[in-house]
């Protein structure tokens, strides 16, 4: 299941980033590796704080 799960959620981030860049935002490392981090870990644990 994680292995299919990751594929599409990569899929969906790929469009979404081609998307950004398409609007002329600049995608960088650095910020895939922010947004990916945010997404699995640092907001779950941001929402716990609450």
């Amino acid at each position: 299941k994680w292995e299919h799960s990751k594929k599409v959620i990569a899929d969906v981030l790929v469009n979404k980033y081609n998307d950004l860049m398409s609007e002329g935002y600049e995608i960088s490392v650095d910020k895939i590796e922010r947004d990916v981090n945010n997404l699995f870990g640092e907001n779950f644990w941001r929402f716990l704080e609450k």
